[in-house]
């Protein structure tokens, strides 16, 4: 439901009409990231709905989600922040169901890139998998596949995220410690997948909207 509170926004235009427009869990995160669109009334909503005249960045504790994720969300924008005090109005909704769905597969597709970014286990052992690092491993497997050795001073390990260690001390291993990363990717992979299937069949908005990354999937 949309939220009624008058604000001016940091390039001084009075808004009045708020609605979340994204939803953003990130893997071992306590905060969801949501972004609020403010328009100055609904009027100016109904004419331009995907064009807000500001877009807020909040963090929302994972606590709060225990049940459709923009129900939540606005329950907790109304109780801490710039919302706080404001009311919740009926809903309006001039966005069609398909664009609805198409809005959240894109969301999907961001969801398991931010996945694929995030860590992979190997050994028991939890390995950082950021743009860095990633970048990092993929720069010896390359090595690996043109020479068949690890690279000159290779240290013989690698760092994880707790930072410890984990031994790699020959090609084999190292094989294996690539192909734990990619089978991460496999499984973010066949999650996003899930999700686009039990978006197809959502009937609602509701439950397009109830869909995220860390849901429990159902059995289809």
């Amino acid at each position: 439901m949309p939220i009624n509170k008058t604000l001016t926004t940091p390039n001084g235009a009075a808004v009045a009409f708020h609605r979340i427009r994204k939803i953003e869990f990130v893997e071992n995160q306590p905060m969801a990231n949501v972004v609020v669109g403010s328009w100055s009334d609904l009027e100016n909503y109904l004419l331009r709905p995907t064009s807000p005249v500001w877009n807020w960045q909040a963090g929302v504790p994972i606590g709060y989600f225990t049940g459709a994720p923009v129900e939540c969300a606005e329950l907790a924008l109304l109780q801490d922040g710039d919302f706080s005090g404001g009311v919740q109005l009926a809903a309006v909704d001039p966005e069609s169901l398909d664009a609805r769905k198409a809005r959240v597969r894109e969301s999907v597709n961001t969801w398991r890139l931010r996945a694929n970014r995030t860590t992979f286990d190997f050994l028991g052992q939890e390995i950082s998998c950021d743009e860095l690092s990633r970048s990092d491993i993929e720069g010896v497997s390359g090595w690996v596949s043109l020479t068949g050795t690890l690279p000159p001073d290779f240290p013989g390990a690698w760092k994880t995220l707790a930072n410890s260690y984990v031994s790699i001390p020959d090609v084999p291993t190292w094989i294996q410690f690539f192909g734990a990363m990619v089978a991460q990717g496999t499984v973010n992979f066949a999650r996003s997948q899930a999700l686009k299937e039990l978006l197809s069949l959502a009937n609602t908005p509701e439950e397009v909207d109830a869909i995220h990354w860390n849901m429990t999937l159902p059995v289809l």
